[in-house]
C-alpha cells in the first residue's frame, strides 16, 4: 500500500548528530522520550534550530516523566525556544509539565504514547488468534493443554488505549490538546470516533519498559548523584528473545523492540494523520 498524500512524514533525531534530512521530512521531533538527564540544552540545538530555519521544517520537542528539578530544566528551554521560534509542539509523558504549559500557554501539548495505556507487550501479539492444543509433560504425567480464542472483549482491551475514554478525551478537548501519540504495537490499534483529535504513530521502535535505575547504576531517587548522560547513547545493545524469537533492543534507560509495518495501521484507522520515523541503533 503506497502511503497516502496526507500523512505528515516526520523523523525523530539524536540533536547532538549531524543527520542527512530527508526530503519527504516535515518536522524534526529531537528532545529524550525517556531521560531528563539527556534533554537538550538551548546551545546545544542552534544547529537544529538553523536547519530548521533554513529547510522550513516544523520542530516537536520530546520530554520524558521529569523530576521538580527536570521540569524547571524543560520550562526554561521552552521558554528560549518560544523566543527563537514561537510556539512549538512539545511531546509530554509528565502530567505536571502539560497543566503547566496549559496554564501558561506556553507550546503546545501533546499527549505521550507513554501515557495512552496501550498494550505494547508483543507476545500478546502470537496469542489469542486461534485455539490451539499442545501436550506437555507435567510431574512424569502428559497433559492435554488446550489454548482458546480471545473473547472480543479481551481483543478489545487488548487493541484499545487505555486513556483513551470519553471523559478524557473532552478533558483533553477543554484543555486546548489534540494530538496523541502511538506506538505501531502487532495487533490493530483501535482509536475512538472523535474527530477533534488527530493521532501519530512511531515507527519502528516500541517501548517496552523504562528503567528507574539507569545501565551506568545512576538511581533516579538520588537526586544529587551525577550521571553519565554525556556518554548514555554510547551503550546500546540487542539480544534474542528465545521463545518468540523477537530481537530486544537497549538504548539508555529503555528497552524496545520493532514492528516495520505502518501501512496496515493507517489503513486501519484514518485518524492516523502523522508518522514518526526513528533509529535506535
Amino acid at each position: 500500500m503506497k502511503m497516502p498524500a496526507d500523512i505528515e512524514i516526520c523523523f525523530m533525531i539524536d540533536f547532538k548528530k549531524n543527520h542527512e534530512i530527508p526530503s519527504v521530512c516535515k518536522r524534526i521531533y529531537f528532545g529524550n522520550e525517556t531521560c531528563e538527564k539527556l534533554l537538550p540544552k538551548y546551545d546545544e540545538i542552534s544547529d537544529l534550530l538553523n536547519v530548521s530555519d533554513k529547510k522550513n521544517i516544523e520542530l516537536t520537542f520530546v520530554s520524558p516523566f521529569l523530576s521538580e528539578k527536570g521540569v524547571e530544566k524543560t520550562v526554561l528551554l521552552l521558554d528560549k525556544l518560544k523566543s527563537a521560534k514561537g510556539q512549538i509542539e512539545v511531546v509530554s509523558s509528565d502530567w505536571g509539565l502539560i497543566n503547566w504549559m496549559v496554564s501558561n500557554k506556553a507550546g503546545i501539548p501533546i499527549i505521550s504514547r507513554f501515557l495512552v495505556g496501550q498494550q505494547v507487550d508483543f507476545r500478546l501479539s502470537q496469542i489469542g488468534e486461534k485455539a490451539s492444543k499442545q501436550v506437555i509433560l507435567m510431574n512424569g504425567k502428559y497433559y492435554l493443554l488446550t489454548t482458546e480464542d480471545f473473547s472480543d472483549k479481551m481483543k478489545a482491551h487488548l487493541e484499545s488505549c487505555a486513556l483513551l475514554k470519553k471523559e478524557s478525551l473532552d478533558m483533553f478537548s477543554s484543555m486546548g490538546i489534540n494530538r496523541i501519540e502511538l506506538s505501531n504495537i502487532q495487533r490493530p490499534i483501535r482509536l475512538p470516533d472523535n474527530k477533534k483529535f488527530h493521532f501519530s504513530l512511531h515507527v519502528p521502535f516500541i517501548p517496552l519498559t523504562i528503567f528507574r535505575s539507569c545501565p551506568e547504576a545512576f538511581d533516579f531517587n538520588e537526586i544529587k548523584k551525577s550521571c553519565y548522560a554525556l556518554n548514555c547513547n554510547n551503550n546500546r545493545s540487542k539480544w534474542l528473545h528465545d521463545k518468540t524469537g523477537k530481537e530486544i533492543y537497549w538504548r539508555d534507560n529503555a528497552l524496545y523492540y520493532c514492528n516495520h509495518d505502518d501501512k496496515s495501521q493507517i489503513n486501519i484507522n484514518k485518524s492516523i494523520d502523522r508518522i514518526i520515523y526513528s533509529e535506535i541503533f
